[in-house]
């Protein structure tokens, strides 16, 4: 072999050399760029989660140390649910002072539904009232009032007259005397009572409005509305107990029953306190009159 195939060989081998060397740099720059992606996106990860981090610090400054931009109350007025104080470190609720108190109007609208309330465990009950209203006009005495008893849908069955048994709902409620100024909730405890109680209104009314039936003829003393109430309770067993009375339903209405609005509570006392007034009046004039004739005054 002489001196030019020995060159010939040494340059094949330094090519495949310059080869190696080319490939191994190429894989290299190709893992260099692979390595700067990835630090550039956790870079950027380190970023956001830096950022999130001092948002957090921020509010969390915003709370302890409150302090309101004009910019942003101007801007988010609307959803601004807390105002702040400048001077002091604790945050002031929007109604830390109470709520504003609604009128009377709305107090005495805001009495509870007839058929279901929720109680704070969210379970709904179920009631049934008993209505009462005065008969001033023809008694003056707040003591005497005409009542009737509702299903848990609001219907109010009441003993009008001789076999005649009412079933009326909203302005025609207990109409013979007027709308009721009072009403005496009470409770039952499922479905199945409702249903119940329905039916016992209604083979009640169908039995009053017999003519046939002794049972259906009105008596002021002895068979009233307050009878009717009381039998309907008894047939019902209401709290597994037959023993109700007139007197009973007389008691619970005058004492525990709740006024609707404060034009029934003064439609209810309008009559004995004129009569009161009046007679307070005529008992003066009367005095006064006496001692002028026996020459005590003046």
């Amino acid at each position: 072999m002489n001196h030019k195939d020995q060159l010939k060989i040494d340059d094949g081998n330094n090519q495949l050399k310059r080869d190696k060397i080319k490939q191994l740099k190429e894989e290299i720059a190709d893992t260099d760029r692979s390595l700067n992606a990835i630090s550039k996106i956790s870079n950027q990860n380190k970023l956001n989660t830096v950022s999130s981090s001092h948002s957090i610090d921020d509010n969390h400054h915003q709370i302890n140390n409150p302090s309101c931009i004009q910019s942003e109350a101007t801007t988010r007025k609307k959803d601004f649910s807390f105002c702040h104080q400048q001077k002091s470190s604790k945050l002031i609720p929007k109604y830390a002072f109470g709520r504003p108190k609604p009128s009377l109007k709305e107090s005495l609208n805001n009495r509870p539904p007839t058929i279901l309330m929720s109680n704070q465990q969210n379970q709904k009950k179920i009631f049934f009232k008993i209505s009462w209203t005065p008969i001033n006009q023809y008694f003056c005495c707040c003591l005497i009032g005409h009542v009737g008893i509702s299903n848990t849908q609001g219907v109010v069955y009441d003993f009008k007259n001789h076999f005649f048994i009412g079933a009326d709902i909203g302005d025609e409620e207990l109409r013979l005397f007027g709308r009721p100024t009072k009403d005496l909730y009470l409770e039952l405890d499922n479905e199945e009572q409702a249903a119940r109680l329905q039916e016992v209104l209604k083979n009640k009314q169908l039995m009053y409005t017999t003519k046939e039936a002794v049972v259906g003829r009105y008596k002021f003393l002895r068979n009233n509305c307050h009878h009717f109430v009381a039998d309907v309770l008894n047939t019902f067993r209401y709290q597994n107990k037959s023993n109700y009375t007139a007197l009973w339903v007389w008691k619970q209405t005058f004492f525990h029953a709740k006024y609707r609005n404060f034009k029934g509570c003064l439609r209810t006392y309008s009559t004995p306190l004129v009569l009161i007034v009046l007679g307070i009046l005529f008992l003066i004039f009367f005095l006064i009159d006496h001692f002028l004739e026996l020459g005590l005054l003046f």
